[in-house]
């Protein structure tokens, strides 16, 4: 008589399995709408720096017309007067870059901390 040995995962360890599994659907969901804002605040400062007339505009005219993009967008979590900083480059164009972050509360007390920096050059006259 030949002896088999049982192979599988045991109920215990299908458990804690779908726990994990389950676990990391919930921070993914958590996270997946603050990743889409990056990305559209991204396409904006972009939609900004490419504008025909964005050479020639002032940092509150820039500011004035990624507030709008965000508006269209429906950007949340950030706030272009605390986070934008315009900043001159030796080539005299300017660089618009946007850092921010955002806490989004996981479970109790524990909060998952996002930071984005992102840069767009805007071209000189």
């Amino acid at each position: 008589m030949s002896t088999r040995k049982e192979a599988g995962i045991s109920s215990i360890g299908l458990l804690l399995l779908l726990v994990l599994i389950g676990f990391g659907i919930y921070v993914a969901i958590r996270l997946i709408p603050v990743y889409i804002d990056n990305w559209q605040i991204s396409q904006s400062l972009k939609a900004v720096a490419h504008r025909a007339d964005a050479p020639t505009m002032g940092g509150a005219q820039l500011r004035m017309a990624l507030r709008r993009e965000f508006e269209v967008g429906y950007v949340s979590h950030t706030s272009v007067a605390r986070d934008l900083r315009i900043e001159s480059t030796a080539s005299g164009g300017r660089l618009m870059v946007y850092d921010y972050t955002v806490r989004k509360p996981l479970i109790g007390n524990i909060t998952l901390l996002v930071h984005f920096v992102d840069r767009q050059q805007v071209p000189g006259n």
